[in-house]
């Protein structure tokens, strides 16, 4: 893409073998295109308008079981409600079903993982018009989505980041999210469409936007991301789901002034690879990888 996009976001879809980027256009509306890796180069589809509104944070997952791919956003052309579209990878490309609202509240900060044993996408956001923080799942079905009631997990203010990932051996929905001035987090027990929320506890002061977390299968542990406030250092916090709870480490640093941040997990080296801006190294794009055996790193610009 030449123009200048926001709010780029990568899905990996199995079954086809291809990625799925999410974006906003240079026009606020939806895109996405198919990312095709071989080696160490990577060729794009055709981008493909998946909505003309006014898009904000897209979040795309993929549906394992159905083989879709699913993205939630803000549509700022119809009131901020929470709106998905539901996708399908051919090839190098992906076509779409109709675009719908999953709420009538002013939705925003989305954020989206797949939750493979109730077969849900499960979807976090704040709820600006009512001042709370919520979540709300759904099972897809074709190109449309039937979605359960949203649930007001916190109810002290809105959410204004949301990041989320499964535990696929605790069965278990972690998210982390940014209320006020303080990053929580909490396990979520997801039952087909219906959603539990367990005890919130905080991992850090934080008035910044960046936050992600994965998983690591390796070390059966959530590594969540986190620029703190004030320098805006970036911070590692190791949590262990057991049940409805979740225990956490003490901050590890990877980073100093790091935004933007991003993370995924690399099956095959089993490492956590975190992609951030380095503000204190020329604002240049840097990568890391992470062990959580050894609470070991490594970092390189690109």
């Amino acid at each position: 893409q030449s123009a200048d996009t926001q709010f780029e976001k990568v899905v990996f879809d199995s079954t086809a073998g291809k990625f799925v980027v999410a974006y906003k256009n240079s026009d606020n509306s939806g895109y996405a295109v198919v990312a095709t890796v071989s080696g160490t180069s990577v060729s794009f589809g055709s981008n493909v308008q998946f909505t003309s509104a006014n898009l904000d944070y897209p979040s795309p997952v993929y549906d394992s079981v159905n083989g879709k791919v699913v993205i939630v956003y803000q549509n700022g052309s119809v009131s901020d409600y929470g709106y998905y579209i539901v996708g399908t990878v051919s090839g190098t490309s992906i076509s779409f079903g109709s675009e719908a609202a999953f709420n009538s509240v002013f939705s925003s900060y989305l954020g989206a993982t797949y939750d493979p044993t109730s077969g849900s996408v499960v979807v976090g956001y704040g709820d600006f018009t009512n001042n709370n923080s919520m979540v709300i799942a759904g099972a897809v079905s074709g190109t449309s989505v039937s979605w359960g009631t949203a649930v007001a997990h916190d109810t002290v203010n809105p959410s204004y980041v949301n990041a989320l990932a499964y535990d696929p051996d605790q069965n278990k929905t972690f998210l982390v999210y940014r209320r006020s001035t303080t990053v929580y987090a909490k396990v979520l027990t997801v039952s087909g469409t219906t959603i539990t929320a367990g005890t919130a506890d905080s991992l850090v002061a934080s008035t910044n936007d960046s936050i992600s977390v994965t998983y690591h299968a390796g070390a059966k542990k959530m590594v969540a991301s986190v620029r703190q406030g004030g320098g805006g250092d970036g911070y590692i916090y190791l949590c262990t789901i057991s049940g409805t709870t979740f225990s956490k480490s003490a901050a590890i640093l990877f980073s100093g002034a790091a935004r933007y941040i991003s993370s995924t997990y690399d099956s095959t080296n089993a490492k956590v690879v975190i992609a951030y801006e380095s503000i204190n190294n020329s604002s240049y794009g840097t990568a890391l990888t992470f062990n959580p055996t050894y609470t070991s790193s490594n970092s390189a610009d690109f």
